[in-house]
């Protein structure tokens, strides 16, 4: 089965945003599967930066070319996510 993200990138996006606001387990994810859309889904990870900076730097590692897909959710409303 193929890694859904390195160990590599895991640890860069900890370093941006600290290991306490990377949520991979699925007790902390599963409130992270549905919106105000009533749309479900189950998410590999979670990332929430604390800054403007801390996106910026999120964004630029997930458009590098060995990146993954990724979904920005701004309030968990369904009605800020950018696909």
């Amino acid at each position: 089965m193929e890694e859904l993200i390195s160990s590599a990138h895991l640890r860069e996006l900890e370093s941006i945003v600290g290991r306490e606001n990377v949520l991979s387990t699925p007790e902390d994810l599963v409130c992270y599967g549905y919106d105000a859309t009533h749309c479900e889904g189950e998410p590999s990870l979670v990332v929430r930066p604390g800054s403007a900076g801390e996106v910026a730097e999120i964004v630029r590692l997930a458009n590098r070319p060995e990146r993954r897909d990724y979904l920005p959710l701004t309030d968990n409303e369904g009605t800020g996510s950018i696909i």
